[in-house]
């Protein structure tokens, strides 16, 4: 079946004085919009266990006139099965409206302790693969929901550095940034899935990977890692999500906590009507492994990194790749409020793999490895943005 594709047509800007801006249409090349087929997606368990986290809070160095703590905390998706064994209280738990992720909240003034937090939950860890010959035909996205605005969002401010400028977590003002996704745009002929599996060998091929615990000095933001052409997962994650959001396309990444406890980060892009497609790019450079899969044993707590949140006497909290504290103080009052956590994984059970179900390996239309599907279970991804009625 010959795959339609939504072309992404460039304009070029009139007022050559405005900041650039990558203006993009959508021809939609077919006619009746049906359900889309289920097969394009496998999805089976990996392996199961118990995960217990315990987090003790104290204060330093005197009472604390403010404090606030934004601790996401894992549900259901895709990637991974949620059973709490012991749920955080329920008047801790609140829900962000931008992403609908379940974060605890803890914040107060004038204070001399800080509450600890402790839960525990089992997960069901899956392997997921899609298998991109099975989309037949690509649907246009809805550019008035207010969910496509927002992964679509040109610069994504996460504070100031030491000097006093804005740090952008994405940012589709970048010189390289424009200029790469014009080149790919036109290389992929406006189709979604082709640019999309084009800037991810990009990104795999051109930025060396490195271990953010690795000594020496390494990029610390988005710009950095332009211009050095490194970057550990994050990093890399945010590139390839830049250069997609500056193609109209929606993307974001997905912040992860080990069994181990180490943080990851990896990356997702959304196909309407279809879903959220998984992108690793945590291999090293010209590894191609990633595209459109996902096998760790990683546990999704936010589905964005730049996640903006304010207190309950109105200040404004960026939150970054994983946990965000912050303790502000007074005249009278300099003490910080300090949270140490500790991570257990318990009960490990493996699952067993079907007979003749092969292993995650390459994956991706334009690739030359062909990955047969053989798994029985053949489900949607059940995190889709919601549908427009």
């Amino acid at each position: 079946m010959k795959m339609s594709t939504i072309k992404l047509i460039p304009v070029e800007v009139a007022n050559k004085g405005k900041p650039f801006a990558l203006f993009l249409t959508t021809m939609l090349a077919v006619t009746t919009v049906a359900d889309c087929p289920s097969p394009w997606l496998s999805r089976a368990p990996n392996f199961t266990c118990d995960v217990e986290w315990s987090e003790t809070g104290e204060v330093k160095g005197g009472r604390v006139a403010e404090y606030f703590k934004y601790h996401p905390i894992p549900k259901s998706s895709a990637y991974q099965e949620i059973t709490w064994l012991k749920r955080p209280p329920k008047n801790l738990v609140k829900v962000n409206k931008d992403t609908g992720d379940e974060y605890i909240c803890l914040e107060g003034t004038n204070v001399d302790t800080v509450p600890s937090l402790d839960y525990s939950f089992r997960i069901t860890f899956f392997e997921v693969r899609v298998d991109f010959s099975k989309i037949a035909k690509v649907y246009p996205y809805d550019r008035s929901r207010r969910e496509y605005k927002f992964y679509t969002r040109k610069i994504e401010e996460s504070g100031r550095n030491s000097s006093g400028r804005p740090e952008t977590w994405t940012d589709q003002n970048i010189p390289w940034v424009r200029q790469t996704s014009r080149r790919l745009l036109k290389e992929a002929n406006g189709d979604v899935v082709v640019y999309a599996r084009k800037a991810y060998e990009l990104v795999s091929a051109e930025f060396e990977y490195y271990d953010a615990d690795a000594p020496g000095v390494h990029p610390g933001n988005l710009l950095q890692a332009i211009e050095s052409k490194r970057g550990h997962c994050g990093l890399r994650s945010r590139v390839f999500v830049t250069l997609l959001r500056a193609a109209g396309i929606p993307a974001r990444t997905l912040n992860c906590r080990r069994t181990s406890n180490c943080p990851h980060v990896w990356a997702e892009f959304y196909l309407e009507k279809y879903g959220w497609i998984p992108i690793q790019l945590s291999h090293a450079a010209g590894d191609f492994a990633g595209f459109g899969t996902y096998k760790s044993n990683c546990i999704v707590l936010k589905t964005d990194s730049c996640v903006k949140v304010r207190s309950r006497t109105g200040r404004e909290c960026v939150v970054g790749q994983s946990f965000g504290t912050w303790s502000w103080g007074s005249r009278t009052m300099s003490g910080k409020a300090k949270w140490e956590g500790t991570l257990e994984c318990k009960n490990v059970v493996k699952h067993e793999r079907p007979q003749g179900q092969p292993s995650i390996e390459n994956n991706g239309r334009d690739s030359n490895v062909s990955v047969p599907l053989t798994i029985d279970e053949l489900l949607y991804i059940s995190e889709a943005l919601p549908r427009s009625h």
